[in-house]
């Protein structure tokens, strides 16, 4: 619901110590906190810089950026105004601003008592070499200052091309050169590296306090093979000339065209006659006043007293009970032009007429969503994208075996070995619904009748209720019936 009121879904998947755990967590961001210059890219992937605001209580900056007593004593300098009580409350009496979200401030916290803290992620550029190893799967950049470390391993890699004597000294020809393995040059351009100076991007981040103190700092942890990344994920829909706007957007008018006729029908309603009591003079009784017959009228079991003597009528109550011509059908024109204006139609909100089969239904809403196709194929990549940032995160720290759960199954992962293997990861549609679980549970029994399939498969494949205690009770009598088979054979 936030991503379709914002029109800008950001995820930020971070590395971090949580709930008794070091493992890698996926947060959502509140856009009204988040940064970033303008962007020709629809995934803000040519971004230079983007950012987030932190309001956090001072406890937790000493959590997050204290690792000494002296740490202490420089944070509490930072920010002492967010321990003076005194100027806390005189700025928030002052500006009535931060009590809003939507007009966060950039250097005050939005909310009274808390530390403001700026996250900030740059694109940085140096100089590197660039290495081809023929032993490795990737290319990769090298500190500029580490270009010896790379002569280095291609001396010891030709070192391994030399013939030695069982002394472990070089065997030399007649000319006395070394005698090696494989041709000198074939051999270098098949295991030596190759490198060259370029320029090497990578991202830095800081945490800074509105006052311009670096509270922490240093290269992105994010690392994998050669690419530096940050921790967020954005997806601007529609992202069009460095302009986005939410999927809820184009209702509004609609929505303020309904509302307006239901303002006019209200105002009409709340001013037209509603019960009101209406008296003839010559009827009214001694016995009787007019305040008396008001306070009786409202009462469930009230009595009013008149006579006729006077020729006079009977009390008689009008009550405008008819709503002015065309207002009905005018609201419902609104209605149905909320719904063509979004594309969400009655099948896509759960709504169904009672004598519609499961089928039809499901055929109904799938076309229903076909006019939001575009909105919901961006937000599947996005998640996507978030899972595919997610597995990077979890090549960068993770090590040793590990058993990954992906797609509700548990895959074994050895992070030491397939750290730098790169991954392809999609998102496929669910139809997880009761009709196309009956549909499927049909198959499946259809199948098993036919002896295509075991019973046993169509029970794990299906979804029928109970499925796992029949599962394990046929489990139980196979063993058992192996068991006595085997006895059979051996009495035999």
């Amino acid at each position: 619901m936030r991503n379709i009121l914002s029109g800008l879904p950001i995820y930020k998947i971070s590395w971090a110590y949580r709930r008794g755990k070091l493992d890698v967590f996926t947060d959502y961001v509140n856009p009204n906190f988040v940064f970033f210059p303008d962007s020709l890219d629809f995934n803000l992937a040519d971004i230079r810089f983007c950012g987030l605001l932190h309001d956090l209580d001072f406890s937790e900056v000493l959590a997050l950026f204290s690792h000494s007593d002296s740490d202490d004593i420089k944070l509490k300098e930072i920010y002492n105004h967010c321990l003076d009580n005194e100027y806390i409350a005189s700025q928030f009496s002052r500006d009535t601003r931060t009590s809003q979200i939507e007009s966060t401030d950039f250097y005050y916290p939005s909310e009274f008592g808390k530390c403001r803290v700026i996250e900030l992620w740059t694109k940085e550029r140096r100089k590197a070499w660039f290495c081809n190893d023929p032993l490795e799967s990737e290319p990769y950049f090298v500190p500029y200052d580490q270009k010896e470390s790379i002569k280095e391993i291609n001396r010891s890699r030709l070192e391994l091309n030399i013939k030695r004597n069982p002394d472990g000294s070089p065997m030399l020809d007649t000319d006395g050169a070394p005698v090696t393995f494989m041709d000198p040059d074939k051999y270098a351009a098949e295991n030596l590296i190759t490198y060259e100076r370029r320029i090497e991007t990578y991202w830095y981040y800081r945490y800074l306090s509105p006052d311009g103190f670096v509270l922490e700092e240093g290269q992105s942890p994010y690392w994998n093979g050669s690419e530096s990344f940050h921790p967020f994920v954005f997806k601007p829909y529609p992202y069009i000339d460095g302009e986005f706007h939410p999927f809820i957007s184009e209702i509004i008018p609609s929505q303020e065209y309904f509302n307006y006729y239901m303002v006019a029908l209200d105002f009409y309603i709340r001013n037209a006659a509603k019960g009101v009591l209406m008296i003839d003079e010559q009827s009214l009784s001694d016995n009787m006043s007019i305040e008396d017959i008001a306070e009786q009228y409202v009462k469930s079991n009230g009595v009013i007293l008149y006579t006729s003597k006077r020729s006079g009528n009977a009390p008689d109550t009008k009550t405008a009970s008819s709503i002015p011509g065309g207002f009905d059908y005018i609201i419902q024109l609104s209605r149905s032009m909320v719904e063509d204006v979004s594309g969400v139609q009655a099948a896509l909100q759960g709504k169904s007429g009672s004598s519609e089969s499961g089928v039809l239904y499901q055929a109904k809403a799938a076309q229903a969503s076909s006019s939001i196709l575009d909105l919901i194929n961006t937000f599947n990549s996005f998640l996507t994208e978030v899972a595919y940032k997610v597995v990077k995160v979890m090549q960068c720290f993770y090590t040793g075996p590990k058993a990954v759960n992906v797609a509700g199954e548990s895959i074994p992962y050895n992070m030491d070995t397939m750290y730098d293997i790169d991954i392809d990861i999609s998102i496929s549609e669910d139809s997880d619904s009761p009709v196309y679980r009956a549909l499927t549970n049909q198959l499946l029994m259809a199948q098993a009748e036919k002896g295509l399939i075991p019973f046993k498969a169509a029970l794990e494949a299906g979804n029928f209720p109970n499925s796992s205690k029949i599962i394990a009770v046929l489990e139980r009598y196979e063993k058992d019936f192996m068991i006595m088979k085997k006895l059979t054979i051996w009495k035999f």
